[in-house]
């Protein structure tokens, strides 16, 4: 049980992070939730072509491959959500000194 429980975890965050709108649900929340998963999967599946592979697929499509343990791929969806995120917080914080403290475009 000790040897198997990390492997345990990264199977049960992979099911509730890897496809949680398998079911059409009828609250409204429930369908944009659905809407930004899949924008989220299209997303990834992009960025995952147009780097030739750099950026690892949606772990929803990452589960198909059998030579993966369920905690590597986790690890690789965490760490892609990560440097996204810091992408995107970057890319705000530039446009926020941009606009209020008239800061240069650096070339």
């Amino acid at each position: 049980e000790h040897v198997r429980s990390p492997e345990i975890k990264a199977l049960i965050r992979l099911a509730r992070f890897g496809s949680p709108y398998q079911y059409n649900q009828p609250l409204y929340r429930d369908k944009i939730g659905k809407m930004l998963w899949l924008s989220n999967l299209v997303l990834r599946l992009m960025l995952n072509k147009l780097t030739f592979g750099i950026i690892p697929k949606q772990c929803l499509l990452e589960a198909q491959n059998q030579k993966q343990t369920f905690r590597k791929i986790m690890r690789k969806a965490d760490t892609t959500t990560a440097g996204l995120v810091g992408v995107l917080l970057a890319g705000l914080w530039y446009t926020v000194l941009r606009k209020f403290v008239n800061f240069p475009l650096v070339v």
